[in-house]
């Protein structure tokens, strides 16, 4: 059962099923179609197995209505109203397989793109005295079952060199698993400097992928894990995802990334070594202006030994919205990778990384901001 919201009527439906005795059965507020997946709307998804013949009603209303009694008119109340469309499949047939392009030699204006990953699980912790900063790093891992507040983030980012066209680059990437038992098909996946496309399913129906189009020289994607009330005990999984070949962009680096999904936050601690190094940081210009073009360096200095797999830090600021002012996705990054914004973009994640043992300096050169008065980068 897919319920549609119309273009622009604010309608922010809810979908329920009852039994012919006005038991419900199944609910859903905001839900994701198979064609929508990870495009979060206000819009509704049901998929349910009857188990015996009989009746079955399909309700609508208007969220927060959602507790309303079946037998009892006029009870509940929405918040919001306009048109919609309903549409229901029995026995529908399983996504149809992803058509993937032969990807050939690629074309001579082709730019290259590499992609890395940036993970973590984040408190979501409203700021206090001692502890100033939204969304503190929990465990620099992927995790499914969390604290009742908090969010585990799986960033993808893109680092193209050459030209991108108007209409960007399409990038496909593929795991060797169904995604959809980690990742919150219903979550909105974040963008910057990049649009979804879509997703990919193989020959069963099986969601094992994702597209996504590239307009900016640093972009990055990043989606929500589930969050399941009960832990799984079956142990950490390995995911490889690969951006795969195509005739539009070639690979640069690694074509696969693999990233390791921890049942409890307990589980994932257990696995980062402690004490870890120390980070400080500078900037090479605390005053932007863009009528300037202003540009500054910010560099991080790292005493101690950074992990192989990168070392993550949490740069924020007490402004709601900062990173808005600053054209990020122009910025270069020398040892690390384009950070994830956290979740008020008033700071951001940054992965750096170990080129060689003796480099322990990792810099992100920013491009100046968007508005003309004086602007000064995050603190740490």
């Amino acid at each position: 059962m897919d319920l549609g919201n119309f273009i622009n009527t604010g309608f922010n439906t809810v979908l329920r099923l009852f039994d012919a005795d006005g038991q419900q059965l199944a609910t859903n507020n905001n839900g994701s179609a198979p064609d929508e997946v990870f495009f979060r709307t206000t819009d509704s998804f049901l998929r349910f197995t009857a188990q015996t013949a009989g009746e079955y009603f399909v309700a609508v209303s208007s969220s927060p209505n959602t507790n309303y009694d079946p037998n009892r008119p006029a009870s509940g109340s929405g918040g919001t109203r306009g048109e919609y469309g309903l549409e229901i499949k029995l026995n529908p047939a399983a996504p149809e397989a992803s058509v993937i392009p032969i990807a050939g030699r690629p074309i001579a204006t082709a730019p290259t793109i590499t992609m890395e990953t940036v993970v973590g699980t984040f408190d979501g912790v409203l700021p206090i005295a001692t502890n100033p900063n939204f969304d503190n790093i929990v465990v620099p891992e992927l995790v499914q079952s969390l604290a009742a507040r908090g969010q585990s983030l799986l960033t993808f980012s893109f680092a193209t060199q050459g030209t991108i066209p108007p209409e960007g680059v399409e990038v496909l990437i593929a795991a060797d698993s169904d995604i959809g038992e980690f990742l919150n098909r219903d979550a909105r996946v974040i963008l910057v400097g990049a649009n979804n496309s879509g997703s990919l399913y193989d020959t069963d129906g099986t969601l094992i992928g994702f597209k996504i189009k590239i307009f900016e020289p640093q972009a990055n994607a990043s989606f929500v894990l589930q969050n399941k009330p009960i832990p799984e005990t079956d142990g950490p999984e390995t995911v490889n995802f690969t951006l795969l070949g195509s005739r539009n962009y070639r690979i640069g680096g690694s074509a696969t990334e693999s990233v390791t999904i921890y049942d409890t936050i307990e589980q994932a601690q257990a696995t980062v070594v402690e004490p870890g190094p120390k980070v400080g940081l500078s900037l090479s210009n605390n005053t932007l202006i863009e009528s300037q073009g202003t540009e500054t360096t910010l560099t991080f200095n790292v005493d101690g030994v950074i992990p192989s797999d990168g070392l993550l830090v949490y740069v924020d600021s007490p402004t709601r919205l900062a990173l808005g002012e600053l054209a990020l996705t122009r910025s270069t990054i020398v040892g690390g990778e384009f950070p994830p914004a956290n979740f008020d973009a008033s700071g951001f994640y940054f992965k750096i990384l170990q080129t060689t043992p003796a480099s322990r300096s990792r810099r992100w050169m920013n491009p100046c901001c968007r508005n003309s008065r004086p602007q000064k980068l995050p603190k740490a």
